[in-house]
């Protein structure tokens, strides 16, 4: 479903509703938590932006010392 023509701020719901969807599934996922620094960045929520940026960047730190780069 499009929601562009709902607006940004709906579009941006949207996609906090699905990447919330994603990382209860998936909370190891250092692509998925980048995004949603990106969305609170946008939303400018910038603590909230710097901490899942933090979280995505030690979840990768983490997954390299155990496997070579994979995405989610």
């Amino acid at each position: 479903e499009n929601n562009s023509h709902l607006g940004p701020l709906s579009a941006l719901n949207g996609f906090f509703y699905f990447l919330n969807s994603f990382l209860n599934k998936n909370p190891y996922c250092e692509v998925a938590w980048h995004q949603v620094g990106k969305q609170y960045y946008i939303l400018k929520e910038y603590k909230k932006a710097k901490e899942s940026w933090e979280k995505a960047i030690n979840l990768y730190k983490k997954k390299n010392n155990f496997e070579r780069r994979r995405v989610c």
